[in-house]
């Protein structure tokens, strides 16, 4: 996939996963590759429908890439409830003040799908507004919901710590070192539940840091753990 240019290439390996954002149990349940000819509601519908096999799921956290027409439609026909911040369009910001104001409306898209908009405000006066189903919530508790999905960009900065190091352009073994990567950094998830349990610690608590998982696996596959 193109993209803006980084570290002297405009071309990455790009995947969509879903994850459970509930903290201690972040688990990564699936992950999808993407392409130039991916259509991202189709995405959406796959990994959906995989996870309503294993967990019940309570809220879905998208985030602005997927604001989309099609892919709001595809969450309606999924029966499950969603968040989405919105996209500045001249549209939405017409109507962003009245929402805050007067509270959750509906907002029709130009391609016809309509969604409740609700919008908080941040401590520097600014506006965010969401695209949700949830039209019994309060904006505070849309946004507090929302606030989870960032536990996403923590499992990929720890993700990266299991990603092994390659010089190989093809697909197929960045994807082999991708999958490879969440698999570990799920083990990982699981052993600090069992470790916790044993303690008796809080959901929070990370009695297994990734450099000690690490450690071990260097002992497994060197017999020694070289630093």
């Amino acid at each position: 996939m193109k993209s803006k240019a980084k570290n002297g290439t405009k071309c990455f390996i790009r995947f969509a996963t879903i994850a459970i954002v509930e903290d201690g149990k972040r688990f990564t349940l699936k992950v999808l590759p993407v392409t130039p000819l991916s259509a991202t509601e189709n995405i959406v519908k796959e990994l959906i429908t995989y996870v309503k096999h294993f967990v019940s799921i309570r809220v879905v956290l998208l985030d602005r890439g997927f604001y989309s027409n099609d892919v709001i439609k595809q969450i309606k026909k999924a029966k499950v409830k969603y968040v989405i911040p919105a996209k500045k369009s001249d549209k939405v910001k017409e109507k962003m003040q009245e929402a805050y104001e007067n509270g959750p409306i509906t907002y029709a898209m130009s391609k016809g799908e309509t969604y409740t908009l609700t919008v908080t405000k941040e401590e520097n006066d600014k506006l965010l507004p969401y695209a949700t189903n949830m039209n019994n919530t309060k904006p505070h508790a849309i946004h507090e919901f929302y606030e989870h999905r960032f536990g996403i960009e923590t499992q990929y900065r720890v993700k990266n710590k299991f990603f092994g190091k390659t010089c190989s352009k093809k697909y197929s073994i960045r994807y082999a070192f991708f999958i490879l990567a969440i698999t570990l950094y799920n083990l990982w998830v699981l052993l600090n539940i069992l470790e916790r349990g044993k303690k008796g610690l809080e959901p929070g608590k990370i009695p297994i840091k990734v450099d000690q998982l690490k450690h071990i696996f260097r002992k497994i596959i060197y017999r020694s753990a070289p630093i």
